[in-house]
């Protein structure tokens, strides 16, 4: 699917929008406080993560805009104690 510049900006509004360079990493997991035996159906039956590149850069950087429910979270690598 392709998206004009006007679509993605209106888009952007309900992401969360991350700028990444080569590298750098992003991990979306279920949030912590969800029962550890979910099923996948359980788990995604609100819907999925939509993940788009909004905007290349130049010195190779991306923006990403992120769209998921709330019972995903999404963790930048950079951050200490990501992923817990």
């Amino acid at each position: 699917m392709f998206l004009d510049g006007s679509a993605i900006e209106s888009m952007e509004a309900d992401m969360l929008v991350l700028t990444r360079k080569p590298r750098q990493t992003i991990l979306i997991q279920p949030a912590l406080w969800l029962p550890r035996d979910l099923t996948a159906g359980e788990l995604f039956g609100a819907g999925g993560i939509g993940v788009v590149v909004t905007r290349v850069m130049e010195g190779k950087e991306v923006r990403l805009g992120i769209a998921a429910d709330r019972r995903f979270v999404v963790w930048r690598g950079e951050l200490e104690g990501w992923g817990r």
